[in-house]
């Protein structure tokens, strides 16, 4: 599936969310990433699959974090010497960053709620997977969110 990366965050996701289903109904099946290795326990239970559209918009997301508020969220691991943002120079602020979120948020689990829909129609296991990873996938999102803003004091 071709996904465009240049642009407005909120012009792509309805862009990537439309594709993604146009893939769901001429396939029967949705494109999902292993995003852990093994079994994650604990306050943030991560699955082994997610969709592929909620893994890009975990990224674009974390991108505009980084760009909102000058560091990584902590959800991602960084690898020495690796720079995520592109040379393109893109400004934000927190508070249209929680806007983002939100919106970005809203139009993922609108999808996932028809695509889930669609997985309990047809008994779908790994569909249902799928998004049931997505779903988890966006809430530790959120949770790395709000610890930040929660540690750095902008309540």
């Amino acid at each position: 599936m071709e996904v465009i990366e240049d642009g407005n965050i909120m012009d792509r996701i309805p862009i990537l969310l439309q594709r993604d289903f146009q893939y769901y109904q001429e396939k029967q099946t949705v494109l999902s990433e292993k995003i852990c290795q093994g079994v994650v326990g604990g306050r943030l239970d991560f699955p082994r699959n997610a969709s592929f559209a909620a893994v890009k918009i975990v990224l674009w997301l974390e991108e505009e974090f980084q760009i909102a508020f000058n560091q990584g969220s902590g959800m991602f691991v960084k690898i020495d010497g690796e720079n995520r943002i592109g040379g393109v120079v893109k400004t934000s602020d927190p508070e249209k960053f929680v806007q983002l979120a939100v919106k970005a948020g809203d139009f993922l689990l609108e999808h996932l709620h028809t695509l889930a829909q669609e997985a309990l129609d047809h008994a779908d296991l790994p569909v249902l997977t799928a998004t049931l990873g997505a779903a988890a996938l966006l809430k530790n999102t959120f949770y790395y969110y709000v610890q930040h803003v929660e540690e750095s004091g902008n309540t």
